[in-house]
C-alpha cells in the first residue's frame, strides 16, 4: 500500500489516473465482488415512500437500483464500463437495435436536458455516465439521493465538499410548518434554529417530517484497526490501495486506487461545509455514513 500525494499534483489529472482509469480497467472484476447491498443502505432505500424519485451517484454496477422496486432511481457513474454493467442488470434492460446509445426522454421532469445517454435496468431506473461534480440533473428535484463509496475518491477537501454540495443541490427544498416544529418554537427562531444553522440536529428535530428530502453518503473510514488493513488514527489519510486482478492463464495485474480515509467526525464537517444539515450518522462495514438534508426554508 502506497501513500498518495494528490496535493502535489493537479487533482483532476491525478484522479483520472488513480481512480477513473482504474475502474475502467477493473470494472467486470470489481463488479463480480459487489453484489450484496449493505444493510444500512438497503434500510434507507426501503424506508423511502413508494413513488419517490431519487439519485444514486456513483452507482457502480447498479446493485442498489432495484433494492426497492417502488422507487424510481436515476443512477450515474463516471465509469462507462460500470454504467454498461448497471444497464445490463435485470431482464427488462433496454436494448437499442441500432447499436447506438439511447438518449434521455425529453419529458422527464427530473433529468436535465443536458443529461448523458441512459437506459433502464430492472424497475425502470435510468443510468447515465456522469461526473459527480457536474451532475446532469435538475436542481431541487429529488426526494432522496445516495452516494456510496464515492466521495473518498476525490483527492482534495475542496472537491469532496463540492461533491457533497452537488448532492445537496439536487434534493428538493424542505419547508418547515408550524405542525413540524417543537412546541413553543417558530420557524427560524430560538436556540433550535441556531443549532440547525450550525448543521447539527437536536433530538426535538428528529423525525419532524417523514417526507423531508434527505441524502445518504458512505465513505471509507480511517479507523479500521480491527480489519485486515489495520488502519487506525495514526495512519495516513491519503493513500493508494492496490486492486489485484487475477485471471487464468495471465499474470496478475495490480492497479492503485486513490482513497482519502475519513477520520471520525470529518464527514459531518464536510456536510456542514457544503451547506447541509446532518440528520444522523454512524459506522458500518469499515465506513462512516451520514444522512443529511438541506436547511429548512
Amino acid at each position: 500500500m502506497e501513500t498518495g500525494s494528490p496535493a502535489a499534483t493537479n487533482a483532476e489529472a491525478y484522479e483520472s489516473t488513480h481512480v477513473h482509469a482504474v475502474y475502467e480497467a477493473i470494472a467486470p472484476h470489481f463488479s463480480s465482488t459487489r453484489h450484496s447491498p449493505w444493510p444500512r443502505v438497503a434500510a434507507y432505500l426501503e424506508a423511502q415512500p413508494a413513488g419517490s424519485v431519487g439519485l444514486d451517484v456513483g452507482c457502480g454496477n447498479g446493485k442498489y437500483l432495484d433494492v426497492n422496486p417502488t422507487l424510481h432511481i436515476f443512477g450515474s457513474d463516471r465509469s462507462n464500463e460500470l454504467v454498461r454493467l448497471a444497464r445490463s442488470r435485470g431482464s427488462s434492460a433496454i436494448s437499442n437495435p441500432n447499436g447506438t446509445e439511447p438518449r434521455a426522454s425529453q419529458d422527464n421532469n427530473a433529468a436535465g436536458s443536458d443529461a448523458d445517454s441512459r437506459s433502464c435496468p430492472s424497475g425502470g431506473n435510468e443510468v447515465a455516465v456522469a461526473d459527480g461534480l457536474t451532475l446532469p440533473y435538475r436542481l431541487g428535484a429529488f426526494d432522496f439521493v445516495i452516494c456510496i463509496a464515492v466521495v473518498h475518491h476525490l483527492s482534495t477537501k475542496e472537491r469532496r465538499v463540492e461533491a457533497i454540495g452537488e448532492l445537496l443541490s439536487r434534493l428538493r427544498p424542505s419547508h418547515a410548518t408550524a405542525g413540524e416544529l417543537p412546541a413553543g418554537t417558530t420557524p427560524g427562531c430560538g436556540a433550535d434554529a441556531v443549532t440547525e444553522t450550525a448543521g447539527v440536529r437536536t433530538d426535538a428535530h428528529r423525525g419532524e417530517s417523514a417526507n423531508k428530502a434527505t441524502g445518504l453518503v458512505f465513505v471509507w473510514a480511517l479507523e479500521q484497526a480491527s480489519s485486515r488493513r489495520g488502519w487506525d488514527e495514526g495512519s495516513e489519510q491519503d493513500t493508494l490501495v492496490p486492486w489485484v486482478m487475477r485471471a487464468k492463464g495471465r499474470p496478475n495485474e495490480t492497479f492503485q486506487r486513490y482513497y482519502h480515509l475519513y477520520k471520525k467526525g470529518e464527514l459531518e464537517e464536510d456536510i456542514v461545509a457544503a451547506g447541509g444539515v446532518v440528520e444522523e450518522s454512524g459506522y458500518e462495514r469499515d465506513n462512516w455514513w451520514a444522512v443529511f438534508s438541506r436547511p429548512q426554508l
